[in-house]
């Protein structure tokens, strides 16, 4: 995937100075700023930096956030883990409660030839982490970070995968934007596809960016066509239907007698 662009469409210089706030939201921020009192700029300390042995563009990174366990209760804080794609290669992070950084476990595609460019944190149905990672041979792989397996692959886009982004209120749906002009919805659970987005008012150029609104019930897709589109997940109509869909993918099967309704597009 080529790096994004930014297109040049007032004629002048590509890169441009704004010399002033152009807002009065801004203006205001300024003069806050200013005031005896006001807010203060945020102290930000360098934590380091990390070369990957692959070379390569680093595409996307992301944190690992696991829902707070009721059962710790103050004590020692936790390490922090992140991950990161770049070549054929997915590298988790850790971060120790003193700021240290080390490689925590290390996947790498058995096709040379795959590109990662997007990754994505769920959790299993036993609660335990879950990274998917796609790129441009469209295939979206599960990595169980608990046992090193791969579970499943998920088969369906025809060309690259660009973005990957978890349901806030359901670990078990996940959203990936494609290359292909289309953005898919899959319950990783059962491998299952519930619904893809495209055709007369989907995308008509390869789908960049996609992400989910807090509570779940929308989101919103960006792509090369120079369109955002949002799209509903709850109501009437065809939006009635993927919300059948999303109940029914959670008893889908393969092999017939516990798929109900047809979970697809």
């Amino acid at each position: 995937m080529p790096p994004k662009k930014r297109k040049n469409v007032g004629g002048g210089k590509e890169d441009q100075t704004i010399s002033g706030p152009s807002s009065s939201l801004e203006k205001a921020h300024m003069r806050a700023l200013q005031e005896p009192g006001g807010p203060r700029k945020l102290s930000l300390r360098y934590g380091g930096c990390i070369y990957e042995e692959h070379k390569q563009p680093v595409y996307a990174l992301s944190f690992f956030e696991p829902l707070p366990d009721p059962a710790a209760v103050g004590g020692a804080p936790k390490p922090q883990f992140f991950a990161s794609v770049g070549s054929n290669r997915a590298t988790v992070y850790k971060i120790e409660s003193d700021g240290s950084l080390s490689v925590a476990q290390a996947y790498v595609d058995e096709d040379p030839e795959e590109i990662l460019y997007a990754l994505c944190w769920t959790t299993t149905v036993a609660n335990t982490p879950l990274l998917l990672l796609g790129g441009f041979r469209g295939l979206i792989k599960m990595v169980d970070c608990q046992n090193g397996q791969i579970p499943a692959t998920l088969v369906g886009h025809g060309n690259a995968v660009n973005e990957l982004k978890t349901h806030p209120v359901s670990p078990a749906l996940v959203l990936s934007a494609s290359k292909d002009e289309s953005v898919r919805l899959w319950n990783v659970y059962t491998s299952c596809c519930i619904a893809i987005f495209a055709g007369d008012q989907g995308h008509r150029d390869e789908v960049l960016s996609a992400d989910m609104h807090l509570l779940g019930h929308c989101f919103a897709s960006a792509g090369m066509d120079n369109t955002v589109k949002v799209w509903s997940l709850e109501g009437q109509g065809p939006s009635r239907r993927i919300a059948q869909n999303i109940e029914a993918s959670f008893s889908y099967s393969t092999s017939g007698p516990q798929r109900r309704g047809g979970a697809g597009s």
